[in-house]
């Protein structure tokens, strides 16, 4: 499958073995991916491999977390590994199992949405939890390399990468990304990659969040919630707390059957 311009566009996802539950959202991501994203060509899981997955449909690398207080170089070690297969396609789409393309989406809705800037906010990040660690530590790391006006990209949707510039920026930078707390992945690629291409639109416009404070929503209440946020919606994304027994509902309901990378009866 391709987008109109006769190039397929893997999916690549980093998968750890924190799912309690089955990892049925690998198993949404895959099924709204295959339903939503019609440039889609060969997926990737680099890994744990779940005992449901298909690995004659979606190639699988296993590949432990060798890093146990650094979530972000976990992820960058999975993408540098598929970044050397030959097979994979010179752009892909990075997801994580816990985003949802909500409605049909082209490559362009995959560029990234560049967030605030981060300077001027660095002093609310001190003695913080290990997210905000990180993100200090990023943008710490491209004020060395000369970026001072840096953005956030982390915004938790699936986004385009390039094969080769991905690996280039990552060895860059791998003294700041391997020692914890390590550096935000999409904020480091995206600042130091400097492309001019990013998302007409915004992040509110594009992804609806469905985090800690909806652990008791109703799925009437989560339909409305993704309604409210406008006809641009075409992603969703959630935490572990947030996917709920009502966003579990609603996400069956869309997505009910299995997508070909599921074997059969599992």
């Amino acid at each position: 499958m391709d987008d109109g311009t006769g190039q397929a566009i893997d999916l690549v996802v980093p998968l750890g073995s924190g799912s309690t539950h089955g990892d049925l959202e690998l198993r949404y991501l895959l099924r709204s991916a295959e339903k939503h994203f019609a440039a889609l060509g060969k997926v990737w899981i680099v890994g744990e491999c779940p005992e449901w997955l298909d690995t004659a449909q979606a190639r699988h690398i296993a590949m432990p977390d060798a890093h146990a207080d650094n979530k972000d170089a976990n992820l960058i070690e999975k993408i540098l590994r598929v970044c050397a297969e030959p097979e994979l396609s010179g752009e892909f789409v990075r997801a994580s199992d816990d985003q949802v393309f909500w409605a049909p989406v082209v490559a362009g809705d995959l560029l990234p949405v560049r967030g605030e800037r981060l300077a001027a906010h660095t002093w609310k990040w001190f003695l913080q939890d290990r997210w905000h660690k990180r993100m200090l530590n990023t943008v710490r790391a491209l004020a060395g390399a000369g970026i001072a006006d840096a953005r956030n990209f982390d915004t938790h949707m699936p986004v385009l990468y390039s094969k080769t510039l991905f690996a280039r920026v990552m060895e860059t930078f791998a003294p700041e990304w391997r020692v914890p707390p390590g550096c935000c992945v999409n904020t480091l690629y995206f600042n130091e990659a400097q492309q001019d291409r990013f998302n007409a639109r915004g992040y509110g416009e594009l992804k609806v969040s469905f985090e800690d404070s909806v652990l008791c929503m109703l799925p009437h209440e989560v339909r409305q919630q993704i309604k409210a946020a406008g006809p641009d919606v075409r992603f969703l994304g959630y935490n572990e707390t947030g996917f709920s027994d009502g966003l579990r509902e609603v996400l069956e309901r869309a997505f009910p059957n299995p997508s070909k990378y599921e074997r059969h009866g599992r």
